[in-house]
């Protein structure tokens, strides 16, 4: 591939730029596969995303499928105008294998929330995904973490549901807020194809509040030393940025990782930021839900 560092090609065969011309679009194919795609409109809610992969704008000379990881999102209007699910993840590995687990999860996520009764609590959403995952040919160590949510602009409600994925986080007025939330195993950690519903929480968003969803592309982040981009980091940053309009806000996020690493993330990063534009105010809280109907 011209400009790729790599001469020859990746295969150091004759015909080598070829070859790289394949693989940049079979990556291109696995990105528009696994990013989030365009964004549905929801009134009373700003909704924005980014996702970088590995290589993405040539930053690396690594851009081998091997080299390509596994997060993925997700945010789709469930049908109601004012409903907005949203679904972030990352799977264990790299490579083809790890993508193709991923685009799995993310679909199969979708397909739960087409087939399935409605409206479909997070938790059992997540259930249903695992046994799903679990049908399909895997090794004992393939896991996928996972984040569902959904989100009601006429009320502020944020329905969610994690299985070892990092909880989202909560931007207020008053500052930063990191919810307590259930914390679930990873799918397919535990090896049962009978799962039973996962808890769901919730989260209520007054007018001007923001939710934030991220895969560990941000917090596995190391500077020279070693050191990891730790939570402290992370919540010190959205409190400087919060304010910011979200796309201004998600690129700050990135550059702060850079600034601390001194260069720009070398794992894959997901991230999606939601804020509530309008509607009566609710209170600034979070609830278990593992006995509420409320759903996606």
């Amino acid at each position: 591939m011209s400009g790729s560092g790599r001469p020859g090609g990746s295969t150091g065969t004759p015909g080598g730029s070829q070859s790289d011309a394949g693989v940049d679009r079979l990556l291109d194919d696995f990105r528009a596969l696994l990013g989030p795609g365009q964004r549905p409109t929801v009134t009373g809610l700003e909704v924005e995303s980014l996702y970088r992969t590995r290589g993405d704008d040539r930053r690396y000379e690594l851009r081998e499928i091997e080299g390509f990881g596994g997060d993925f999102v997700d945010f789709f209007r469930p049908g109601s105008l004012a409903q907005l699910v949203v679904t972030i993840g990352d799977v264990r590995g790299k490579g083809i294998k790890a993508a193709a687990r991923a685009i799995m999860a993310k679909y199969l996520v979708r397909a739960m929330v087409a087939v399935q009764r409605w409206p479909l609590p997070p938790g059992e959403a997540l259930r249903d995904v695992h046994n799903a995952l679990l049908s399909a040919p895997h090794q004992p160590d393939d896991f996928v973490t996972v984040c569902i949510a959904s989100i009601d602009a006429r009320s502020g409600t944020v329905s969610v549901a994690t299985a070892g994925h990092p909880g989202p986080i909560a931007l207020r007025a008053t500052g930063v807020e990191r919810p307590l939330l259930f914390g679930n195993p990873a799918i397919g950690v535990t090896e049962d194809a009978e799962l039973q519903a996962l808890p769901s929480d919730i989260i209520e968003l007054s007018p001007g509040d923001a939710v934030l969803f991220y895969t560990d592309g941000l917090s596995d982040a190391r500077d020279a030393a070693g050191l990891y981009y730790e939570d402290a980091r992370l919540d010190q940053a959205l409190e400087e940025l919060r304010d910011r309009p979200a796309a201004q806000l998600l690129e700050g996020l990135i550059d702060d990782v850079t600034t601390f690493a001194g260069h720009p993330p070398t794992d894959d990063v997901a991230l999606v930021l939601v804020r509530r534009t309008g509607g009566p105010a609710s209170p600034a809280r979070a609830r278990s839900t593992r006995d509420d109907e409320s759903g996606l």
